[in-house]
């Protein structure tokens, strides 16, 4: 090859690069380069065992959608979220972990938290003037049975009250009774006869 021909050959290359890069193209692909890459679950926190699909989706600077090829799926912490090639996440342990997704080179990510399996019936005491256990994790739809002792109780949940949270249970004592929670939500409860004595019931 002449010294004219490689040099208009090499000319050649950097106007096919530069045309690339005007068109946000990445020379390996041929795919437009995404500015950032967003990563979303359908739901989170997720309880032990559950499966969800993960979604990436290739952003451009003004926040337009690209079509920038496929995902390519990572957990940073596989012994609490293991995910699949296609972006299935399985949570398998208790704790939070960073998910990533990398498309034409571009990286997003999200924090998945993942919890106990929601129990659906649950017991709670009151020893003295607390709430055991003070938190409970509680499926959608289930009940708790409060176990009131000799010592006079009340329970009020959610002041003031919200939507989906259970009728307060009256001054009680030497009695059990039992309160379902049919709407997905966090509801907190407290004792009004004995100030400080508290608890959460998460609902999911």
């Amino acid at each position: 090859m002449s010294a004219r021909h490689a040099i208009l050959r090499g000319a050649g290359a950097l106007a096919l690069a530069a045309l690339l890069a005007a068109c946000g193209g990445d020379g390996g692909t041929g795919l437009p380069k995404p500015s950032t890459v967003e990563v979303t679950a359908p739901s989170n926190p997720l309880f032990v065992g559950q499966s969800v699909q993960l979604a990436a989706r290739a952003v451009d600077a003004a926040g337009g959608e690209l079509a920038s090829g496929e995902a390519t799926w990572a957990s940073g912490q596989p012994d609490v979220v293991q995910v699949s090639t296609t972006g299935l996440a399985t949570a398998v342990g208790q704790g939070s972990a960073t998910i990533r997704a990398t498309i034409n080179g571009r990286a997003g990510s999200m924090q998945l938290t993942v919890e106990a399996e929601p129990v659906a019936t649950a017991t709670v005491t009151m020893p003295g003037t607390s709430f055991a256990p003070a938190n409970v994790l509680l499926r959608r739809g289930g009940s708790i049975d409060f176990v009131f002792p000799a010592l006079a109780h009340a329970v009020n949940f959610q002041l003031p009250t919200t939507a989906g949270a259970p009728a307060a249970i009256p001054t009680t004592s030497n009695a059990t009774v039992r309160r379902s929670f049919g709407t997905v939500g966090d509801f907190t409860y407290e004792c009004p006869i004995h100030p400080g004595m508290t608890g959460t019931v998460r609902v999911r």
